[in-house]
């Protein structure tokens, strides 16, 4: 579902549970019309109680309609889940202007 980013959006804020095998998850925010990568973090640690995470640099990118793509990247072939929830776009004071409302994804790796 692609989203057009706030006037003031600085960062998107995330928490990130689960635990990783092999892969590691990525978290990017892309600009819809050509697929750019606007801000990115990569996930590499196994956790049981969730963790928050953000990607910086979305300041440059107000009012671009974008949307936040969530991979696995195949290590080794083994296996693992990670459960993302509460993701928001924040301010440069880190004040909330999005919210994501409902439960948002799993990336599993089998």
């Amino acid at each position: 579902m692609s989203f057009r980013l706030a006037l003031g959006a600085h960062s998107a804020t995330f928490k990130h549970s689960g635990h990783i095998k092999a892969p590691r998850v990525s978290f990017a925010v892309r600009r819809q019309h050509d697929g750019h990568v606007l801000c990115t973090t990569t996930l590499n640690s196994s956790t049981a109680h969730f963790k928050e995470a953000s990607c910086e640099g979305l300041a440059a990118h107000a009012r671009e309609v974008v949307y936040i793509q969530l991979q696995a990247m195949r290590q080794d072939g083994g296996s693992g889940r990670v459960l993302f929830d509460d993701i928001r776009i924040k301010d440069g004071a880190g004040q909330t202007i999005l919210y994501a409302e409902r439960p948002v994804a799993a990336v599993e790796h089998l």
